[in-house]
């Protein structure tokens, strides 16, 4: 149970500084998503189930991996600037 209370407090401790105006720290996570690989005429397309519309593509299929990833990385800040100043949680889940 102690991942749950860190969580509780990891969320009060980001809301208080959401109240008192305190700058937020910057972090970077390292995440894992799931593509799909498709082999073409042309190469290969790539998209992540996950993250609706993102998708990329490449000559080689290392080419269309490392596309994919700027493509998410791309996504995840458009989302982030879109929702930015709400009230976001984190909730885990195990699959």
């Amino acid at each position: 149970m102690a991942g749950r209370a860190d969580s509780r407090e990891s969320i009060t401790l980001t809301r208080r500084k959401q109240l008192t105006g305190q700058a937020e720290k910057k972090y970077t996570q390292n995440m894992r998503y799931q593509v799909v690989l498709i082999k073409t005429e042309e190469g290969y397309t790539v998209s992540c189930p996950g993250l609706p519309g993102c998708w990329s593509e490449g000559d080689t299929e290392a080419e269309a991996l490392e596309n994919i990833r700027d493509a998410i990385q791309e996504y995840l800040e458009a989302v982030k600037e879109l929702h930015s100043g709400a009230d976001i949680r984190e909730v885990e889940v195990s699959v």
